[in-house]
């Protein structure tokens, strides 16, 4: 909790001294990013988060010695592109979930900021309604879901792009890693 208070007083205190509460201030979206990332993402996934009592860090710990067949065995056919994603970034990084977890973290934050800074027209409001609306607390324990919502948010600025076709494959990407992403198609 002293977290989360600190962090939300750092938000504000910067949007003060770097002008944030105006739409495009890069520099406060950074800075803001930052932060937000380096709770997200440098926390100690074993402590913090309730994906550490979830299905994803047993789901991470048994990769070892299972082949890709029966990784994908359990996915059901749903949500494939994590558990793809999942046990590609297991072989790769010897089993380090806490790695894991911070590299999910460091693209939600970049995405999340890219949108803040191209379309909200008071970040500083905008991040605050992120922690107002538990969104915050959510990301520590949705794995699935902070992949699919950060491409949905490439998406979103494909769509405001005018760049149809991007957005519906990144929608359909989206849907990889969590299902429900299909609502997006409509």
């Amino acid at each position: 909790m002293n977290y989360y208070a600190l962090l939300v007083g750092l938000v504000i205190v910067f949007a003060i001294l770097m002008r944030g509460y105006q739409a495009h201030s890069k520099a406060y979206v950074i800075v803001a990013s930052l932060l937000l990332f380096s709770i997200y993402g440098l926390r100690n996934t074993y402590v913090i988060g309730g994906d550490t009592t979830s299905s994803y860090l047993h789901m991470f710990e048994r990769f070892e010695g299972q082949t890709w067949k029966s990784v994908l065995s359990t996915s059901w056919g749903v949500n494939e592109g994590f558990y793809r994603l999942a046990k590609a970034f297991y072989l790769l990084s010897s089993g380090d979930y806490q790695l894991f977890v911070t590299l999910i973290a460091a693209f939600f934050t970049f995405c999340f900021g890219r949108l803040l800074y191209r379309y909200s027209p008071n970040p500083l409001q905008s991040i605050l309604y992120h922690f107002g609306l538990l969104y915050f607390t959510f990301y520590f324990s949705v794995l699935k879901q902070s992949l699919a919502m950060a491409i949905l948010m490439l998406a979103f600025d494909c769509l405001m792009r005018g760049k149809t076709l991007k957005y519906f494959l990144l929608v359909l990407i989206a849907a990889q890693f969590h299902f429900p992403a299909y609502v997006f198609l409509l």
